[in-house]
């Protein structure tokens, strides 16, 4: 390299991450309680669930099935899972403007150990799966 110059390629998907966990972590939880998701927008962005306080899953929309449809959604099956009650679950949600290439939903799970520290995200409780292992039980 000359004196005076640099090549400088920007990590987008990184600063992204650091920020998101940033913002992530800054807020409250709220029970995945209808009231509490009928506040949310229906809007892309990501958001985590946690059972007890503990992470148990984190997910993606996009604009077609927004933030409150996708909690919605969770808050209904859990409600039907024996051995798990919908006080004991809370989530976070973040609005993303504008999604890139990277799958920011990758990068969380990775950023937080990996689907064995998010269990539910290997479980099945994805949207288009019933999820039967996700019960407490399965969190031991």
């Amino acid at each position: 390299m000359a004196d005076g110059y640099i090549e400088f390629e920007f990590d987008l998907p990184d600063a992204l991450l650091v920020q998101l966990v940033s913002v992530l972590g800054s807020i409250n939880g709220a029970q995945l309680a209808a009231e509490n998701v009928q506040s949310v927008p229906e809007v892309q962005g990501v958001y985590q669930l946690f059972l007890l306080d503990k992470l148990v899953y984190v997910g993606k929309t996009d604009a077609e099935a927004g933030l409150r449809h996708r909690l919605t959604r969770h808050a209904r099956t859990i409600i039907h899972r024996a051995n798990l009650a919908t006080s004991d679950v809370k989530f976070k949600a973040a609005r993303i403007f504008v999604f890139t290439t990277m799958d920011l939903e990758t990068q969380l799970i990775s950023h937080y150990g990996g689907t064995k520290a998010v269990p539910w995200n290997n479980s099945g409780f994805g949207a288009n799966d019933p999820g039967r292992i996700r019960d407490k039980t399965a969190l031991k």
